[in-house]
Parts: structure tokens; sequence; C-alpha cells
């Protein structure tokens, strides 16, 4: 496993983990609302690695990649990021694989930069359009029962509806021995600065801060985060939906 430093949409540096055959086809892998790169660890090590060069990466404001202030409101920084991504690292016509929220930021490409550049999409569970009544139809309500814990500047409220919507994520309760994985999936702020970025970022419409951590002042964990802007409610007119 390999990683790299890309310098993405407005100078933000942007963190990339690599694996598989270096002369496959390029993947890249984007990952969904307040998690990283590590939702698809399983994916990184599978069978895939013997004839695709596999990439996954921390979004804007998740896991290692930075974490600005007021940098989340433009669809084409995020777009910015993913070309960073496919350019820097020479990926030639790679497919991109967004899970949940990662379609959107597919999207924000897609409107960007087009279809050029890529040889295909794959989204898994994925949005790309929450505005049409079709599009909330798969959004549960227990979903949005948890968004006032999710965008909580409490700590504790906070970490619990995380971990809630982690379970809303499995088709079954995680075994014991997978938990301490699912949880470092959602890298989270030490507690000293969780209110502060969720008072920045996560304001309803705005950008999704949440902390999950039995342990909030254990210094590796970085904050999550999204877009401000209520980035659900943006259309991607370069998709279906």
């Amino acid at each position: 496993m390999q990683d790299h430093t890309i310098t993405g949409g407005g100078g933000i540096q942007l963190y990339v983990d690599e694996a598989g055959n270096p002369n496959g086809r390029p993947i890249l892998f984007i990952h969904g609302f307040s998690q990283c790169r590590l939702a698809w660890s399983k994916q990184m090590v599978s069978d895939l690695a013997n004839d695709f060069r596999l990439m996954a990466m921390d979004l804007r404001g998740h896991g290692h990649s930075g974490k600005p202030r007021n940098a989340y409101g433009d669809a084409r920084l995020w777009a910015d990021d993913i070309h960073a991504v496919i350019s820097t690292l020479s990926l030639a016509q790679p497919v991109l694989s967004g899970w949940a929220y990662g379609g959107v930021v597919i999207c924000d490409y897609l409107r960007a930069y087009g279809e050029g550049h890529i040889a295909g999409m794959n989204l898994v569970g994925a949005v790309t359009n929450l505005e049409s009544e079709a599009a909330m139809m798969v959004v549960i309500s227990a979903f949005f029962a948890l968004l006032p814990g999710l965008f909580s500047s409490d700590v504790e409220e906070s970490a619990w509806a995380l971990q809630a919507f982690l379970r809303l994520c499995m088709y079954e309760e995680p075994k014991p021995a997978d938990q301490p994985r699912a949880a470092r999936v959602c890298r989270v702020p030490v507690a000293g600065e969780a209110a502060k970025s969720a008072t920045e970022l996560g304001k309803r419409h705005g950008s999704p801060v949440s902390c999950l951590s039995a342990r909030p002042s254990e210094p590796d964990r970085g904050p999550t985060g999204g877009r401000r802007g209520s980035p659900a409610r943006r259309k991607c007119e370069s998709c279906p939906g």
C-alpha cells in the first residue's frame, strides 16, 4: 500500500491510498458522508488488486485530508479535487466509484470536467440528487431523525448520532471484531476542536462535522466534514435523477 498527498482545489492537501496492479485500469474510490478512505479498506485488499490500480481518497474535510474553513460551499472545488487526483497520479481513464454522498461529488466532477477523462462511474448505494420526491424516497426517516445530532456542536450528542448513523449503513449489527474498524472509518476531531469545527462547518444546510470517539483526546483522529450550502440539495445536471 502506498500513500500520496495531492494538492487539490484551492491548494488543499488531499490524502490518497494506492494499492493493486500499477499497470491495471485505475479505480478511484470516493467515500460518503462523515466517512474516509477506510470505508473501502476491504476492496483495496480484495481480488480487484490483481487486475486494477486501486485508489481511495479522503475527501476535503475528511480523514487525513486538509480541513480548511469556508471551503465547502463551492462545488467546483470538490470537482477540482477529483481532477487533481486523476491528473497528478496519471490515472488513465479511471472508473469513479462513489458510495452514498460520493455520488454527489462525482456529479460535481462531471459537471465541471465532463466525461472525457474517465472510463465510467460506479454508484454504490449513491445519491446524485436529493431535490426530487423520487430521490428523497431512498432516504429513510431514521436518517432525518439523526440530523440534529449529526450537526450538533455538542461532542456527546454528535458521537451518539454518528454511531447510530453507522448502524443504519449496515445490513446487520457489526461483529465485535469489526466494530473498531467501523469506528476508524469515521475520522473525527479531537474533543477540544469538535465543538468549534461543528460551529464553523456543521450548520444545517452546511458542512457535516460529526464526532465518534470513545477516547476523544486521541491525537491521530482527524475531523470529518462536507460542504457548506446544503450539498444534498444541489442537483447534478450531469447525472440521471
